[in-house]
């Protein structure tokens, strides 16, 4: 029973159906605030992503759909759709989850498509036109470092001038 309540009060930070408000769904007849209303696009994409959906009725009841064939079927009646919150946030949750895993390893931002690092590689090294030898830029590292002073010897203990 808590976590009926909990869910039933939990914010969504998404809703699948932004045309579609739960005031709305309550309007229809349907009031268990554990389900999220639904259109037919958005109830189909929600079961293709695992999501429990269902047919609600203004009789405040509901029935499980198993297939986008019921759901086509209910909304050419007219009927109102609802995705189960619990199963809807859990899906938000693993999308994020996936998103930021690209992200994180993604080399170009605007291709975030579920291929990691499909973007054209560009080369870290610049082009140079002719060749320098190994000397030259060992002596320009050197110019541009000067080297430290060695601190001065110091004696040991037991060690005698000569």
């Amino acid at each position: 029973t808590l976590r009926l309540l909990d869910l039933e009060v939990k914010e969504v930070p998404e809703m699948p159906d932004p045309t579609l408000s739960v005031q709305d769904m309550k309007d229809y007849g349907y009031a268990w605030a554990g389900v999220l209303p639904a259109g037919q696009e958005a109830a189909e994409k929600a079961l293709e992503k695992g999501c429990e959906v269902y047919r609600l009725y203004s009789d405040n009841t509901e029935g499980l759909c198993v297939d986008a064939k019921e759901i086509a079927d209910h909304a050419a009646k007219g009927g109102m759709l609802g995705i189960s919150k619990e199963s809807w946030m859990a899906a938000l949750e693993k999308e994020n989850y996936l998103k930021s895993a690209e992200m994180a390893m993604e080399d170009d931002y605007g291709m975030i498509d579920g291929i990691i690092n499909n973007g054209p590689k560009e080369d870290k090294v610049p082009e140079r036109s002719e060749k320098s030898s190994i000397m030259d830029r060992l002596k320009s590292a050197k110019a541009d470092h000067p080297p430290k002073e060695c601190p001065p010897k110091q004696k040991h203990k037991g060690e005698i001038d000569l």
